[in-house]
């Protein structure tokens, strides 16, 4: 009968549901699921390569899984760091820029900074040496604070969901302002007029 076949399918149905297990997500994070923009559609163009580690920071901090959005934040930020290093021409004989560590490529990336302050007059040199400055230096903060740490076994590493909700703000207002001048297309010209 037609009663019986539907409790057939109702405990079926149930039965498949008992076998999976389901994630909730917080109303206040539904936002952040599967979502191509989470920093804005200036930085997806503007870095493209991090537009899927962004993503998934996202899912991660909706998933409240803290550290695994912080490691895919230091990911989203490193196309930044290379892009940042195309940009001031920052070349390595042994390896391609792709494969040297952050704090090597910071380090370059200072001294070109350094060698900045030496040019005599330009029209935007204080204007150029401290965004320069600045997104060097919040670089290096990102490394020495929470790359090293989410990227090896650190027993100290690991982030609730309001921590990484606030360096995922961090990281989003970092690239924002460094997508004003840097992208993975362009390289801006040597000094700024």
């Amino acid at each position: 009968t037609f009663s019986a076949g539907l409790n057939i399918l109702k405990e079926d149905i149930m039965s498949a549901l008992k076998r999976r297990s389901f994630l909730r997500v917080a109303a206040d994070f539904a936002g952040y699921v599967d979502q191509d923009s989470l920093f804005g559609p200036a930085v997806s163009a503007a870095f493209p390569s991090s537009s899927r580690d962004i993503m998934e920071a996202g899912n991660c901090l909706a998933a409240e899984c803290g550290t695994a959005c912080v490691f895919h934040l230091m990911r989203a930020s490193e196309f930044a760091l290379r892009a940042l290093a195309r940009d001031r021409r920052i070349e390595f004989h042994d390896k391609p820029l792709e494969e040297k560590e952050w704090g090597t490529i910071l380090s370059k990336l200072a001294k070109e900074v350094d060698r900045l302050r030496e040019i005599k007059h330009y029209n935007a040199k204080d204007i150029q040496i401290r965004f320069y400055s600045e997104v060097v230096q919040e670089l290096r903060s990102f490394n020495d604070v929470w790359r090293r740490h989410v990227s090896h076994a650190d027993t100290l590493a690991f982030y609730g969901t309001e921590e990484a909700l606030c360096i995922f703000r961090h990281v989003r207002t970092f690239m924002q302002k460094l997508r004003q001048k840097i992208s993975e297309a362009a390289i801006t010209e040597e000094l700024w007029s």
